[in-house]
């Protein structure tokens, strides 16, 4: 702990505001199911975050955002329904933002969906739990990530 705090101190000093929480995995969390619930989707529509949660794509977001917290909660991690509107505002007001799973794609590279919708699916099979909508954008960036994988080898 006292190392952390230190660390958070210094990287604070540094210029980068850091704050020292004994639940790191909760913050993980937060944040895997936010980008689980948009990268894919803005991948997959090659729009910016605003654009998806002003499009028809939106509900795909949402339903992607309610089956992890349907996976946080076996885990152990019960954020609830304010976590989940939380959530939703923080995505909507995100602006113009390209997610980094866009760039990928657009790029032809390796996407982060092993990191972030995986373990979603793999957590949830662990639980006995049904998330359909995470196992299809899944296996759709995949398909990215071996084309793009197939490219890099010639």
């Amino acid at each position: 702990k006292g190392l952390c705090e230190r660390i958070a101190a210094l990287l604070t000093q540094g210029g980068l505001q850091t704050v020292y929480t004994p639940q790191i995995e909760l913050e993980i969390w937060k944040k895997s199911l936010l980008n689980a619930a948009m990268n894919p989707v803005s991948a997959l529509t090659d729009t910016v975050m605003e654009e998806v949660m002003r499009s028809p794509a939106r509900v795909i977001v949402e339903q992607l955002l309610r089956e992890g917290l349907e996976v946080a909660r076996a885990e152990g991690f019960a954020l609830g329904d304010a976590y989940y509107f939380l959530a939703l505002r923080y995505l909507e007001n995100a602006g113009p933002h390209v997610t980094s799973m866009t760039t990928d794609v657009r790029l032809g590279l390796q996407s982060e969906v092993e990191q972030l919708n995986r373990q979603i699916v793999e957590k949830a099979a662990k639980h006995g739990l049904h998330v359909p909508t995470h196992t299809t954008v899944l296996a759709l960036i995949e398909t990215f990530d071996w084309k793009a994988a197939r490219k890099a080898k010639g």
